[in-house]
């Protein structure tokens, strides 16, 4: 009588495809799909079953329950903007029972990270897997990005202009420009955004009227 040890049940991950196997030497074929192969592929639930005869015309018959599970939803959120010295916060939504591991050793739903990185986070759930990353960018901004005080004469200009990649500009008059021209005395102030992290600087711009005088 051949010999068939098809598994009771046969798990597998939604997506992928099963492949059972039962060949031997001197034997033909019949799967309940009507293939007459020593291997048939899977790609839905549902009980599938194989007839065996061997060259004496002995027959055997053996099954398994094919079960394809659901793969677990895991979302690790938007790429990650900070500024150097901060603590980056990524937060996993997943589908409950879930498993979770991440690429640096971690294994909650929430982490805290501290440098430049693209950070994978793997959920499993009865036996099945899914995967997403969160690129995390810290970039170093400093806490004075206007410079120095500056006295200037009448008619000229000071062009304030700090050069930090990815960040947004507000100015003390609500401009966005990467630059600001003062030419008057006062008070200029900036804050910037680099992702979640904000700046403020000021900066005092003094013009000092030209002497004027006559020829007599």
């Amino acid at each position: 009588m051949p010999v068939l040890n098809l598994p009771q049940e046969t798990p597998a991950c939604q997506g992928d495809t099963v492949t059972l196997n039962v060949a031997q030497a001197n034997t033909t074929f019949f799967w309940s799909t009507g293939e007459l192969t020593p291997s048939i592929k899977v790609a839905k639930s549902g009980l599938s079953w194989v007839q065996a005869t061997n060259q004496f015309g002995c027959l055997n018959i053996d099954t398994t329950f094919v079960v394809f599970n659901q793969r677990p939803s895991v979302a690790a959120g938007p790429d990650l903007l900070l500024c150097t010295g901060e603590i980056g916060i990524i937060e996993v939504g997943f589908t409950p029972g879930s498993t979770l591991k991440w690429n640096n050793g971690d294994n909650g739903a929430k982490i805290s990270v501290l440098s430049n990185g693209i950070y994978v986070v793997e959920a499993s759930l009865n036996g099945c897997l899914r995967t997403d990353s969160v690129t995390v960018t810290f970039i170093d901004v400093p806490s004075q990005f206007l410079g120095t005080d500056k006295e200037i004469c009448e008619g000229e200009q000071v062009r304030l202009e700090p050069m930090i990649p990815s960040a947004s500009f507000i100015w003390q008059d609500g401009s966005t420009n990467p630059y600001f021209v003062a030419d008057k005395t006062g008070v200029y102030s900036a804050t910037i955004g680099v992702g979640t992290c904000q700046r403020i600087d000021s900066v005092s711009i003094v013009v000092n009227t030209l002497p004027r005088f006559e020829l007599v």
